[in-house]
Protein backbone atom coordinates (compact mmCIF):
# COMPACT_ATOMS: atom_id res chain seq x y z
CA UNK A 1 0.00 0.00 0.00
CA UNK A 2 1.42 3.23 -0.87
CA UNK A 3 0.16 6.88 -0.32
CA UNK A 4 0.74 10.50 -1.22
CA UNK A 5 0.40 13.46 0.44
CA UNK A 6 1.14 17.28 0.21
CA UNK A 7 5.00 16.92 1.71
CA UNK A 8 5.41 13.05 2.04
CA UNK A 9 5.25 9.86 0.77
CA UNK A 10 3.94 6.53 2.84
CA UNK A 11 3.58 3.18 2.63
CA UNK A 12 3.95 -0.56 3.98
CA UNK A 13 5.16 -4.19 2.61
CA UNK A 14 4.80 -7.19 2.99
CA UNK A 15 7.13 -7.66 5.32
CA UNK A 16 5.07 -4.75 7.60
CA UNK A 17 7.93 -2.27 7.20
CA UNK A 18 6.23 0.85 6.43
CA UNK A 19 8.18 3.62 5.16
CA UNK A 20 7.64 7.68 5.70
CA UNK A 21 9.58 9.11 2.71
CA UNK A 22 10.46 13.18 2.95
CA UNK A 23 8.83 13.87 -0.27
CA UNK A 24 9.95 17.81 -0.47
CA UNK A 25 13.49 16.92 -2.91
CA UNK A 26 13.01 20.64 -4.60
CA UNK A 27 13.92 22.01 -0.86
CA UNK A 28 16.43 19.31 -0.12
CA UNK A 29 13.30 18.07 2.53
CA UNK A 30 13.23 21.03 4.78
CA UNK A 31 11.17 20.83 7.37
CA UNK A 32 7.63 22.53 7.35
CA UNK A 33 4.88 22.19 10.04
CA UNK A 34 3.07 20.60 7.15
CA UNK A 35 5.57 18.01 7.17
CA UNK A 36 5.63 17.50 10.72
CA UNK A 37 1.30 17.12 10.69
CA UNK A 38 1.74 14.31 8.36
CA UNK A 39 4.49 12.51 9.58
CA UNK A 40 2.05 12.61 12.45
CA UNK A 41 -0.47 11.68 10.39
CA UNK A 42 0.88 9.03 9.61
CA UNK A 43 2.42 7.80 12.24
CA UNK A 44 -0.84 7.62 14.13
CA UNK A 45 -2.12 5.27 11.94
CA UNK A 46 0.53 2.56 11.62
CA UNK A 47 -0.25 2.77 15.59
CA UNK A 48 -3.21 1.18 15.00
CA UNK A 49 -2.60 -0.96 12.21
CA UNK A 50 -1.46 -4.89 12.93
CA UNK A 51 0.36 -5.07 9.57
CA UNK A 52 2.86 -2.07 10.34
CA UNK A 53 5.66 -3.24 13.01
CA UNK A 54 8.46 -0.74 12.07
CA UNK A 55 8.86 2.65 10.64
CA UNK A 56 11.76 3.71 8.21
CA UNK A 57 11.94 7.66 8.16
CA UNK A 58 14.12 8.44 4.68
CA UNK A 59 14.44 11.47 2.46
CA UNK A 60 13.92 11.67 -1.47
CA UNK A 61 16.45 13.38 -3.74
CA UNK A 62 20.21 14.27 -2.62
CA UNK A 63 19.76 15.11 0.88
CA UNK A 64 17.50 13.48 3.95
CA UNK A 65 16.75 17.50 5.17
CA UNK A 66 18.66 20.74 5.84
CA UNK A 67 16.59 21.28 8.64
CA UNK A 68 13.62 23.72 9.18
CA UNK A 69 11.74 25.55 6.29
CA UNK A 70 12.43 28.94 7.19
CA UNK A 71 10.07 30.50 5.23
CA UNK A 72 7.77 29.62 8.24
CA UNK A 73 10.13 30.33 11.02
CA UNK A 74 10.35 34.44 9.29
CA UNK A 75 6.66 34.64 8.87
CA UNK A 76 6.21 33.98 12.56
CA UNK A 77 8.96 35.79 13.78
CA UNK A 78 8.10 38.92 11.72
CA UNK A 79 10.85 39.00 9.25
CA UNK A 80 8.38 39.50 6.42
CA UNK A 81 7.05 42.58 7.85
CA UNK A 82 9.67 44.80 9.24
CA UNK A 83 9.30 44.06 12.66
CA UNK A 84 9.38 41.45 15.60
CA UNK A 85 6.00 40.62 16.63
CA UNK A 86 5.68 40.52 20.70
CA UNK A 87 6.57 37.27 22.44
CA UNK A 88 3.11 35.79 22.28
CA UNK A 89 2.92 34.64 18.99
CA UNK A 90 6.44 33.24 19.09
CA UNK A 91 5.52 30.93 22.32
CA UNK A 92 2.30 29.35 21.18
CA UNK A 93 3.80 28.51 17.79
CA UNK A 94 7.18 27.33 19.09
CA UNK A 95 4.79 25.44 21.91
CA UNK A 96 2.91 24.06 18.99
CA UNK A 97 6.30 22.43 16.84
CA UNK A 98 8.54 21.57 19.69
CA UNK A 99 6.31 20.44 22.40
CA UNK A 100 3.26 19.15 21.02
CA UNK A 101 4.76 17.69 17.54
CA UNK A 102 8.19 17.00 18.57
CA UNK A 103 6.84 14.86 21.37
CA UNK A 104 3.89 13.26 19.47
CA UNK A 105 6.92 11.59 17.49
CA UNK A 106 8.91 10.31 20.16
CA UNK A 107 6.24 9.00 21.91
CA UNK A 108 4.85 6.99 19.36
CA UNK A 109 4.65 3.14 20.03
CA UNK A 110 5.80 1.76 16.69
CA UNK A 111 9.84 1.84 16.43
CA UNK A 112 11.59 4.10 14.30
CA UNK A 113 14.69 3.90 12.10
CA UNK A 114 16.11 7.47 10.16
CA UNK A 115 17.96 6.34 7.15
CA UNK A 116 20.28 9.33 6.89
CA UNK A 117 21.84 10.32 3.32
CA UNK A 118 23.32 13.91 1.73
CA UNK A 119 22.86 16.55 4.82
CA UNK A 120 21.04 16.11 8.45
CA UNK A 121 21.10 19.66 10.06
CA UNK A 122 19.60 21.69 12.83
CA UNK A 123 16.16 20.45 12.50
CA UNK A 124 16.48 17.21 10.99
CA UNK A 125 18.77 16.51 13.79
CA UNK A 126 16.23 16.85 15.74
CA UNK A 127 14.08 14.56 13.95
CA UNK A 128 16.38 11.79 13.84
CA UNK A 129 17.03 12.20 17.63
CA UNK A 130 12.97 10.92 18.06
CA UNK A 131 14.02 8.13 16.70
CA UNK A 132 15.24 4.35 18.37
CA UNK A 133 18.03 4.12 15.68
CA UNK A 134 19.76 5.88 13.27
CA UNK A 135 21.88 4.84 10.28
CA UNK A 136 23.55 7.18 7.90
CA UNK A 137 25.82 7.11 4.82
CA UNK A 138 29.26 7.68 5.43
CA UNK A 139 29.39 11.06 2.98
CA UNK A 140 26.75 12.41 4.99
CA UNK A 141 27.20 15.49 7.42
CA UNK A 142 25.32 16.12 10.56
CA UNK A 143 25.56 18.79 12.98
CA UNK A 144 23.75 21.78 13.96
CA UNK A 145 25.10 24.66 11.84
CA UNK A 146 22.09 26.96 13.11
CA UNK A 147 23.26 27.77 16.01
CA UNK A 148 25.51 29.92 14.12
CA UNK A 149 22.67 32.19 13.82
CA UNK A 150 23.00 32.97 17.38
CA UNK A 151 21.34 29.95 19.52
CA UNK A 152 24.59 28.36 21.13
CA UNK A 153 22.87 26.09 23.04
CA UNK A 154 19.62 25.57 21.70
CA UNK A 155 18.08 21.69 20.86
CA UNK A 156 16.49 19.36 22.38
CA UNK A 157 19.24 19.27 25.26
CA UNK A 158 18.43 16.14 27.46
CA UNK A 159 18.51 13.89 24.53
CA UNK A 160 21.48 15.39 22.81
CA UNK A 161 23.58 15.03 26.16
CA UNK A 162 22.45 11.64 26.89
CA UNK A 163 23.85 10.74 23.50
CA UNK A 164 27.10 12.16 23.01
CA UNK A 165 27.58 13.46 26.78
CA UNK A 166 27.60 17.27 28.43
CA UNK A 167 30.81 18.72 26.95
CA UNK A 168 31.00 17.29 23.30
CA UNK A 169 27.35 18.36 23.14
CA UNK A 170 28.42 22.07 24.26
CA UNK A 171 30.54 22.03 21.57
CA UNK A 172 28.62 20.86 19.16
CA UNK A 173 25.93 23.92 20.15
CA UNK A 174 28.58 26.54 20.63
CA UNK A 175 30.48 26.34 17.73
CA UNK A 176 27.90 24.75 14.78
CA UNK A 177 30.36 22.57 13.56
CA UNK A 178 29.20 19.75 11.40
CA UNK A 179 30.20 16.32 11.46
CA UNK A 180 30.98 13.13 8.98
CA UNK A 181 28.54 10.07 9.64
CA UNK A 182 31.60 8.09 10.78
CA UNK A 183 32.86 10.87 13.76
CA UNK A 184 28.59 10.88 14.40
CA UNK A 185 28.97 7.43 15.03
CA UNK A 186 32.52 7.54 16.78
CA UNK A 187 30.98 10.02 19.22
CA UNK A 188 27.43 8.66 19.88
CA UNK A 189 25.20 10.48 17.49
CA UNK A 190 24.19 7.72 15.23
CA UNK A 191 24.14 4.29 15.64
CA UNK A 192 26.40 3.63 12.58
CA UNK A 193 27.88 5.20 9.40
CA UNK A 194 28.40 2.74 6.75
CA UNK A 195 28.71 2.85 2.75
CA UNK A 196 26.36 4.97 0.60
CA UNK A 197 25.60 2.47 -1.41
CA UNK A 198 24.57 0.17 1.04
CA UNK A 199 22.59 2.34 3.41
CA UNK A 200 19.05 1.18 1.94
CA UNK A 201 19.82 -2.32 2.58
CA UNK A 202 21.41 -1.96 6.13
CA UNK A 203 18.69 0.11 7.22
CA UNK A 204 15.82 -2.40 5.75
CA UNK A 205 18.12 -5.56 7.07
CA UNK A 206 17.37 -3.96 10.22
CA UNK A 207 13.81 -3.49 9.87
CA UNK A 208 13.09 -6.97 9.15
CA UNK A 209 15.13 -7.83 12.31
CA UNK A 210 12.79 -6.15 14.33
CA UNK A 211 9.60 -7.00 12.79
CA UNK A 212 10.66 -10.44 13.58
CA UNK A 213 9.11 -9.47 17.55
CA UNK A 214 6.04 -10.10 17.97
CA UNK A 215 4.17 -6.90 17.86
CA UNK A 216 2.96 -7.11 21.43
CA UNK A 217 6.30 -7.32 22.39
CA UNK A 218 7.20 -4.12 19.87
CA UNK A 219 4.12 -2.04 21.44
CA UNK A 220 5.29 -2.84 24.91
CA UNK A 221 8.71 -2.35 24.56
CA UNK A 222 8.37 1.40 23.24
CA UNK A 223 6.15 1.87 25.73
CA UNK A 224 8.19 1.11 28.28
CA UNK A 225 10.86 3.00 27.05
CA UNK A 226 8.61 6.03 27.39
CA UNK A 227 8.24 5.43 31.04
CA UNK A 228 12.08 5.79 31.48
CA UNK A 229 12.24 8.39 29.04
CA UNK A 230 9.83 10.59 31.29
CA UNK A 231 12.06 9.23 34.19
CA UNK A 232 15.00 10.58 32.74
CA UNK A 233 13.49 14.06 31.73
CA UNK A 234 13.79 13.25 28.46
CA UNK A 235 10.30 14.80 27.84
CA UNK A 236 10.99 17.75 29.56
CA UNK A 237 13.55 18.96 26.91
CA UNK A 238 10.60 19.19 24.49
CA UNK A 239 9.02 22.42 26.39
CA UNK A 240 12.12 23.52 27.58
CA UNK A 241 13.07 23.52 24.05
CA UNK A 242 9.67 25.18 22.99
CA UNK A 243 10.21 28.61 25.00
CA UNK A 244 13.47 28.46 24.78
CA UNK A 245 13.06 28.68 21.18
CA UNK A 246 10.34 31.46 21.32
CA UNK A 247 13.47 33.41 23.68
CA UNK A 248 15.83 32.87 21.35
CA UNK A 249 14.04 34.68 18.34
CA UNK A 250 13.89 37.75 20.30
CA UNK A 251 17.43 38.37 21.31
CA UNK A 252 19.16 41.67 20.39
CA UNK A 253 22.36 41.85 18.50
CA UNK A 254 25.13 44.51 19.30
CA UNK A 255 25.94 46.86 16.58
CA UNK A 256 28.97 44.79 15.84
CA UNK A 257 27.49 41.50 16.17
CA UNK A 258 26.59 39.62 12.31
CA UNK A 259 22.49 38.72 12.20
CA UNK A 260 21.47 35.63 10.21
CA UNK A 261 17.82 37.48 10.13
CA UNK A 262 18.84 40.82 8.77
CA UNK A 263 21.30 39.50 6.09
CA UNK A 264 18.89 37.42 4.95
CA UNK A 265 16.69 40.32 4.31
CA UNK A 266 19.44 42.33 2.45
CA UNK A 267 21.21 39.34 0.29
CA UNK A 268 18.56 36.42 0.37
CA UNK A 269 19.00 32.88 2.47
CA UNK A 270 22.01 31.27 0.19
CA UNK A 271 24.31 34.28 0.27
CA UNK A 272 23.43 34.72 3.92
CA UNK A 273 24.26 31.24 4.98
CA UNK A 274 27.53 31.32 3.28
CA UNK A 275 28.27 34.58 4.63
CA UNK A 276 27.57 32.82 8.43
CA UNK A 277 30.22 29.96 7.59
CA UNK A 278 32.91 31.85 5.89
CA UNK A 279 33.29 33.47 9.43
CA UNK A 280 34.56 30.65 11.24
CA UNK A 281 37.16 29.53 7.91
CA UNK A 282 40.46 28.84 9.49
CA UNK A 283 38.92 28.45 12.95
CA UNK A 284 37.57 24.80 13.17
CA UNK A 285 38.19 21.62 12.10
CA UNK A 286 34.51 20.76 10.54
CA UNK A 287 34.82 17.27 11.29
CA UNK A 288 34.87 17.92 15.29
CA UNK A 289 39.04 17.38 15.81
CA UNK A 290 38.70 20.71 17.60
CA UNK A 291 40.63 24.16 16.96
CA UNK A 292 43.02 23.62 13.93
CA UNK A 293 46.99 23.89 14.65
CA UNK A 294 48.75 26.12 13.16
CA UNK A 295 50.54 23.20 10.88
CA UNK A 296 46.87 23.22 9.13
CA UNK A 297 45.85 26.69 8.48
Amino acid sequence: MARELSTILYEHDENKIATITLNQPQSLNAISHTMMDEIIEVISEAERDDDVKVIIIKGAGRAFSPGHDLSYWGEQYGMSKGKRPTQRPRAVADRDFFWERYRRIMFSLKPKIAQVHGYCLEGAMNLTMLCDIVIAGESTKLGFPGQRAGDAGLTILPLLFNLVGYHRGRELLLTGQSLSATKAEEIGLINRAVPDDELADTVYRMARAIALMPIDGIVMGEAYTHLAYEGMGFARGFLHMAYGHAWWSNIKYEPDEWNLLKRRAEVGLREALHERDARYDGLLDEDMGGLLSQRTK
